[in-house]
């Protein structure tokens, strides 16, 4: 892997992999719906969207990806946004003029816009209106956070969405699709020298700017939220803990905690609220995967008749367990193995290398490959226990609590 900064401030990485045809061309921006005011989310989410609607010189952007044989996506989450193509390597050099001139030249025509933001409202009502649990992002963030990591991607309101104009959209654009926001990256066959030189040369001109600087968290403790609600039959629990920024060791040993909690059946909460106990139908444990100001979600779906302040207990016991006793050396061979087991099966995917390439460079990690490789030999069943007593204390944890309504 090679790297280099531009003099706009843009940042390129090139990554070879012998005897690969095809390449992933990574656009990844430290912006995210974290950059937006309360008065109007959902800007960076409704941007992404209008990325794909053409540029000057791209008027079509779908149908020349398609031209090319090449398929495309893009994400957008609290603290970044990620576009990638997949293109032949004999594409590369036109994908990143594609890149340039959307990066530079977006067209945000009035029709396209009008467009998109019906598809949008509609994409609110599905996934935050209309199923029952569906706002559960907009309340747990709320009761997690005091600052603009309190709304989700999508927006706070169907109202900002549908009060959106295009000079909103371009004022966003203008202000954050800077050079100092991007870290472009090409995995291909090609020398990387070969790369970065092509790179340099299509992505000089985009516009400088400022880069954005890193958001000061205003995190809340032990927040409580019951939430009332018809259609469904049995409470549900949502427990928000906070944890490190990712590229820090902190992070994965938080993501170990996760999974020693409830990835699978062997899992600590599944076998006692599910197995043993019974007060549970579902349970499980995640980490969420921003660049800054992470938390570790977990999820229960009550037993018909058993109510929250049950599970509770029985999780606040558990986790006193877990506190006190030292973990055996099975148990962390067990979480570090299926943790090694997935960095290993989704960095061997070129799409997500691309995209974590850029990511650990966003966190100012040098050598990701490196850092990956040593990490889980560095990782310590000792250490873990102590994230176990930072981490597993319901007296700081956020929880948002829903019950049916009769």
């Amino acid at each position: 892997m090679q790297k280099q900064k531009l003099e706009n401030g843009l940042t390129i990485i090139a990554h070879s992999i012998p005897k690969l045809n095809h390449a992933v061309v990574n656009f990844f921006l430290k912006i995210g719906s974290v950059n937006e005011v309360k008065e109007k989310t959902g800007l960076a989410h409704f941007l992404e969207h209008m990325m794909f609607e053409g540029s000057k010189n791209y008027p079509d952007f779908d149908r020349r990806l398609q031209e090319l044989r090449g398929e495309n996506n893009a994400f957008t989450s609290q603290d970044m946004t990620n576009y990638y193509e997949i293109v032949l390597n004999e594409h590369i050099d036109e994908v990143l003029d594609i890149e340039a001139d959307r990066f530079q030249n977006l067209s945000l025509k009035k029709n396209k816009f009008i467009l998109q933001q019906q598809v949008i409202i509609e994409e609110f009502k599905e996934t935050s209106i209309n199923p029952p649990l569906s706002d559960v992002w907009h309340i747990l963030l709320r009761v997690c956070y005091a600052d603009s990591y309190q709304w989700p991607v999508i927006g706070l309101k169907v109202k900002h969405i549908a009060d959106f104009d295009v000079q909103d959209v371009r004022a966003f654009y203008l202000r954050n699709y800077v050079a100092s926001n991007i870290v472009a990256t090409v995995i291909s066959s090609k020398p990387e020298s070969e790369i970065l030189k092509s790179m340099a040369s299509k992505l000089s001109n985009i516009a400088p700017g400022k880069e954005d600087a890193a958001m000061d968290s205003k995190r809340s403790y032990g927040k409580r939220k019951i939430v009332q609600r018809r259609n469904i039959s049995s409470e549900h629990l949502f427990i928000g803990i906070h944890i490190a920024d990712f590229g820090l060791d902190d992070y994965f040993y938080a993501d170990l905690v996760s999974d020693l909690l409830a990835n699978g059946d062997s899992s600590i909460l599944y076998q006692q609220l599910v197995m043993d106990s019974n007060f549970c139908t579902e349970v499980q444990a995640y980490t969420t995967e921003n660049r800054q100001n992470n938390l570790l979600i977990i999820e229960c779906k009550s037993s018909p008749g058993i109510i929250h302040s049950q599970v509770l207990d029985a999780i606040e016991s558990i986790f006193s367990s877990l506190r006190s006793q030292p973990i055996s050396d099975r148990q962390f061979a067990m979480v570090l193995n299926k943790s090694q087991t997935f960095w290993t099966f989704k960095l061997y995917n070129n799409t997500e290398l691309a995209y974590y390439l850029s990511l650990f460079d966003s966190v100012d990690l040098e050598a990701p490959l490196e850092y990956l490789k040593e990490l889980f030999p560095r990782l310590k069943s000792q250490e873990l226990e102590v994230q176990l007593k930072q981490i597993l204390n319901l007296n700081r944890a956020n929880i948002v609590v829903y019950q049916p309504k009769s």
